[in-house]
C-alpha cells in the first residue's frame, strides 16, 4: 500500500467521522509524533517537551469531555516556543519540528473540527516517514522502496487501524480513548525513528 492509494480512503472515511471522532484520529497520530520530539529534546536538551505533552493531554481530556475549554491560543503559542532552532542540522530536528506542526494542526481543529485538518495531520504524518528515510543515516532514493519501507508501511497501517476502530466506536469515552492513545504509545510510536537510527 502507498500513501496514494490510501489518500482517497483516508478523505472518505474522515468525511464520515463524526467531529469528535476525527479530533481522536488527530490526536493519536500527534501521539506517536512525539515520540520524535522526545528523542530530540533528550539528545539536545535544545527545547522543553512538557508544555507539547501537556497541550496534547489536554486535547485528549477535550475529547473525552472533561475538560470543557482549551485555551487554544496558549496552548499553540507555548507548543511554538519549542520549536528547534532555525536551520539545525540534527537528524531529529525536522521531525520534532513536524511533531509541533502536527500539534499546531491538532489545536485548530479543536476550535474548528473541519476534515481538512486531519486529512493535513495524516499527510505530515507520511511526509515526515518520507523525510526521514530520504534524510536518515540508511537514506532511500528509489521513491518505491521509499513507499514499501517497512517504518512507511508501518504508519499506513496504523492510520488505516485507528480509522477502522473508531468507526466501530459509537461513542468516546476515557476508557476506550485510552485503548487509542496507548496503542499510540505502546507500538514504540509508529513515527519513532530511533530504532531505525544506526549509531
Amino acid at each position: 500500500m502507498t500513501f496514494e492509494d490510501f489518500f482517497p480512503k483516508l478523505e472518505q472515511e474522515l468525511d464520515r467521522l463524526a467531529p469528535g471522532h476525527r479530533l481522536a484520529f488527530s490526536a493519536a497520530c500527534c501521539q506517536r509524533a512525539l515520540a520524535n520530539l522526545n528523542a530530540y529534546a533528550k539528545e539536545t536538551r535544545a527545547i522543553d517537551v512538557a508544555p507539547v505533552r501537556q497541550a496534547l493531554k489536554e486535547v485528549w481530556e477535550f475529547i473525552e469531555g472533561t475538560r470543557p475549554v482549551l485555551d487554544v491560543e496558549q496552548l499553540r503559542q507555548a507548543c511554538e516556543d519549542e520549536l528547534p532552532p532555525p536551520h539545525d542540522g540534527h537528524l531529529s530536528a525536522s521531525a520534532a519540528s513536524n511533531a509541533i506542526q502536527m500539534m499546531d494542526l491538532l489545536l485548530q481543529q479543536a476550535l474548528d473540527p473541519q476534515v481538512w485538518l486531519s486529512r493535513e495531520i495524516a499527510g505530515w504524518a507520511e511526509a515526515n516517514v518520507d523525510g526521514y528515510l530520504q534524510a536518515g543515516p540508511e537514506s532511500v532514493e528509489d521513491l518505491k522502496m521509499l513507499q514499501q519501507h517497512p517504518l512507511m508501511q508501518r504508519e499506513l497501517r496504523r492510520q488505516e487501524l485507528d480509522l477502522d476502530w473508531l468507526k466501530s466506536q459509537r461513542a468516546l469515552n476515557r476508557e476506550n480513548l485510552e485503548t487509542l492513545r496507548s496503542r499510540a504509545i505502546s507500538d514504540g510510536g509508529s513515527l519513532d525513528f530511533t530504532p531505525w537510527v544506526v549509531p
